[in-house]
């Protein structure tokens, strides 16, 4: 009776051992995916395109972590099992379980924060393209003034010298 008893505890130390390995994996995978989703959303964008596709990108991440939600839900079953019979997890273990149920938050947090630098960067390069179309603007009527000069040019002989002044 004692080794049948014996047999009975070790099983049941078996199983819950099996779950807590199901609950990290779990949690490893949970995490992995939202640190993916979390550095994808920090990209910056180089350019008013990419600023605009991050845009659109940031507004699907709820939809995307629709199945990671309900997976931390699934793992804190486990876990909630496994205390429930009083297993100790171990300080890793029990680490990433709360890692696992603070990304959500923690996501939401670097979208809103995303948020605030996308439209940082949308003001950046709205003021590098006023900036630049300044710039093309004085250069295109630098142009037209040499351009309009030149019908003064009627001398054959100096051809090489207007050639020279084309150039540069």
């Amino acid at each position: 009776r004692k080794k049948l008893a014996d047999k009975c505890t070790l099983l049941a130390h078996k199983v819950m051992e099996l779950m807590a390995k199901g609950a990290r994996e779990k949690a490893n995978e949970i995490s992995e995916a939202f640190t993916k989703i979390s550095a994808k959303a920090k990209m910056p964008p180089p350019d008013i395109e990419s600023l605009v596709a991050k845009k659109e990108y940031l507004k699907t991440i709820p939809d995307e972590t629709y199945d990671l939600n309900q997976g931390i839900g699934n793992m804190q079953q486990y876990f909630t099992v496994l205390e429930k019979f009083q297993f100790s997890l171990t300080d890793d273990d029990f680490d990433k379980k709360w890692k696992c149920v603070g990304w959500p938050r923690k996501l939401e947090e670097t979208i809103d924060h995303e948020e605030e630098l996308l439209e940082k960067d949308r003001e950046r390069f709205h003021e590098n393209m006023v900036a630049d179309q300044e710039n093309f603007s004085k250069e295109v009527d630098r142009l037209s003034k040499l351009v309009a000069g030149y019908y003064k040019r009627t001398d054959i002989k100096k051809v090489v010298d207007i050639a020279a002044d084309v150039k540069h």
